[in-house]
């Protein structure tokens, strides 16, 4: 009996190691990414009432573009990202960010499942005809997200791959900033101070192209 649990055990260990899925082969990853990330508008605070416009109060969907780079021990990847987001007459938002997740190889498809943690610049974040003074117009705030992702890798020989894929990402600041303003409604009427509660969770995803060896 307890020779054929053991044989059993060691099929059943062997079945499992068979289809599990494999680590990502590359050692190293080099990518560039370009997409859309949004300011979800129920989570963004602030202390402005309807002056402000929609894109000064990062309402508005922007487009990103960046950089990432992993570095793939086994299962587990380390890396940094880099991106910025940028809109016509809009505020931009500066991302650096170290990563941390797994990774996985499912034949030429390869599966990321990765956590962002680092620091975002606003910047411009009031460019609005409608605030006449402010306490000041670029804010760094800490903030920690999630990347999942799936590209395919094509091998190009001598262990050099190309990939293409996508990257889903959402990012949640962990600190705020009050930010004083003086506020000229644009329905008239004097003017009125407040201030701006900076900070929330954008999303979005990217297109990404790279090599990795």
């Amino acid at each position: 009996m307890h020779r054929a649990l053991a044989a059993f055990a060691s099929v059943l260990a062997t079945a499992v190691l068979l289809a599990a899925p494999a680590p990502a082969r590359a050692f190293f990853s080099l990518e560039l990414h370009y997409g859309i990330e949004r300011a979800d508008a129920t989570s963004l605070k602030h202390g402005l009432d309807a002056a402000l416009s929609d894109t000064a109060r990062l309402k508005n969907s922007a487009q990103i573009v960046g950089g990432l780079a992993t570095l793939k021990l086994g299962f587990l990847e380390l890396g940094a990202v880099a991106d910025r987001t940028w809109k016509k007459d809009g505020p931009s938002i500066t991302a650096v960010g170290g990563l941390a997740g797994l990774g996985f190889d499912l034949g030429a498809i390869r599966l990321e499942a990765l956590g962002e943690a680092g620091g975002r610049r606003y910047g411009d974040f009031l460019k609005d005809p409608a605030v006449i003074t402010r306490g000041s117009n670029a804010e760094w705030l800490a903030y920690v997200g999630l990347r999942p992702g799936i590209a395919y890798r094509a091998e190009l020989g001598g262990g050099l791959g190309f990939l293409i894929g996508v990257w889903g990402f959402a990012r949640w600041d962990v600190t705020s900033k009050n930010v004083p303003v003086t506020v000229r409604p644009s329905e008239g009427g004097p003017d009125t101070s407040a201030e701006y509660e900076l900070g929330g969770v954008t999303f979005g995803a990217t297109g990404r192209v790279g090599i990795d060896f």
